[in-house]
């Protein structure tokens, strides 16, 4: 994981397939399944981004039992990512307002809200800021959508990124800062995707090892462990018998 992986606004994400699809089609948002709040600022954003980009596809060893798990525990994920020593950023529920706040500890600051979740598809909308060297403070929202599924005994994702600039400066002037902020946004986007990609892969490989490494970090809670051992453990265990 290179070092500047952390997030930019939540925003993540990943090629397309491949199948002759145009991203619109690959990465369809289901609408009629979001409420009518969600889907106007999904539809806001990506009607008016001001720039889009897709990440390459990834694979990894791994479930999509474990990486539902992960992802549905990003704050969780987020401590074990620290407790490996593969990333500093903080994510945090705010229950009150339903989303998760996310902080790279680099200038960006983010909440993440999940509005639509099915069989291998989850859509995110997004709204912070960057506040950097390179730039003015970027304020922006974010639509990431992300796929991924089983191919063998690996999961492979993708996933793509809309953007919207709402910063007046940095709209105005976007021709200048649209290199600048593709490049932001490619180093620090997506990553909770990363985030449950890499957890997923170490509990793949060494299940006990990954379980010993946070029970002896200290960071993580009884009832956070057993959560580990009763899921990912206890899958990742039955898929090496089976195998």
């Amino acid at each position: 994981m290179r070092r500047r992986l952390p997030a930019l606004l939540a925003l993540g994400t990943v090629l397309a397939l491949g199948l002759g699809l145009s991203a619109e089609e690959e990465y369809s948002i289901p609408y009629d399944q979001l409420s009518p709040d969600q889907a106007e600022r999904v539809r806001d954003v990506m009607d008016t981004a001001t720039l889009s980009t897709e990440f390459e596809r990834e694979e990894v060893a791994s479930s999509v039992a474990t990486y539902d798990f992960l992802l549905d525990r990003l704050p969780l994920t987020a401590r074990m990512v620290r407790a490996l020593g593969l990333g500093k950023y903080v994510i945090k529920s705010v229950e009150d307002e339903g989303c998760l706040v996310l902080d790279d500890r680099e200038g960006v600051k983010v909440s993440m809200y999940e509005v639509y979740r099915g069989e291998g598809l989850r859509v995110y909308y997004t709204k912070g800021y960057y506040q950097g060297p390179l730039l003015p403070k970027v304020r922006g929202r974010g639509v990431i959508a992300l796929k991924y599924s089983q191919e063998g005994d690996r999961i492979a994702t993708n996933a793509k990124l809309w953007f919207r600039i709402d910063s007046g400066i940095a709209r105005a002037m976007t021709k200048v800062f649209h290199p600048i902020v593709l490049s932001i946004v490619k180093d620090k986007g997506g990553v909770f995707v990363v985030a449950a990609r890499q957890i997923a892969g170490r509990a793949a490989q060494d299940p006990e090892g990954l379980y010993e490494t946070l029970k002896t970090s200290g960071r993580f809670t009884d009832e956070e462990l057993g959560e580990y051992r009763s899921a990912i453990l206890a899958e990742t265990t039955a898929n090496a018998e089976g195998r």
